[in-house]
């Protein structure tokens, strides 16, 4: 609405049906899904507890989507087929903030000797999957075996939770322990794995943890980070 003031100046009051909350409401699903992609994931979640009618349009598959694919975790394609697995997008889009910082490749003390894990999208889930060199030719990693030896596993369940694998072998035999993980900050540069064994007797408990692998985020490390960065690129 247009009101011409005694000055001559002009000024443009919106109609209050249009105003605040009303307006988002007002969009169709699908331009308030494009929206919503300037928005983070956290900021959805605050709009939903605005009132009711904001928490459904909040709440839309549609918005969701949206999200999860702005995360960038997986491509479109694959985002389609993890929803199969979960209940809604929105758990969808809980997982992959979940697991989006233990992405990329990881050390183990010497990485020049084979001590990286490379944690990689697997479906609905993150692999991660130490890279062991066999044999180093002159060529370097791109005409030399690799050897993929998975270390841990983690899975989402139906509701967008996470849940900790981890991968041992003992007397030949491959074996999955469950566990448990910590939130995963963004800025999370080192990762510890820790395992407590089991009281084989009763009455008899054990409250230390071993370390089994403390990782830290593959930076800089010369030449052999060049390598097997380009190695994993032309592989994924």
């Amino acid at each position: 609405m247009t009101k011409m003031c005694a000055s001559g100046t002009t000024t443009t009051t919106m109609l209050p049906e249009v105003c605040g909350s009303s307006f988002l409401l007002s969009l169709p699903d699908d331009v308030f899904a494009i929206v919503s992609r300037s928005l983070s994931p956290r900021d959805v979640c605050n709009l939903g507890l605005c009132c009711r009618n904001l928490h459904d349009l909040a709440a839309s598959e549609k918005v969701w989507l949206s999200q999860c694919e702005m995360l960038g975790v997986v491509p479109y394609r694959d985002v389609i087929e993890w929803r199969k697995g979960v209940c809604s997008y929105k758990a969808l889009c809980h997982f992959l903030v979940s697991i989006k910082p233990l992405l990329g490749i990881w050390v183990h003390q010497n990485p020049e000797l084979g001590n990286v894990v490379y944690v990689m999208p697997g479906f609905i889930s993150a692999v991660g999957c130490r890279i062991i060199p066999q044999e180093l030719g002159p060529l370097g990693l791109e005409d030399s075996p690799i050897l993929w030896s998975p270390v841990f596993e983690v899975v989402s369940d139906f509701e967008g939770s996470a849940a900790f694998f981890l991968h041992g072998r003992e007397n030949g035999t491959d074996y999955v322990y469950p566990g448990s993980l910590k939130k995963v900050e963004r800025t999370c540069n080192v990762l510890m794995l820790e395992v407590e064994p089991r009281s084989t007797q009763v009455g008899v408990s054990c409250s230390t943890a071993r370390v089994l692998f403390i990782l830290q985020r593959m930076r800089h490390h010369g030449r052999y980070a060049d390598r097997i960065v380009g190695f994993l690129c032309q592989r994924r």
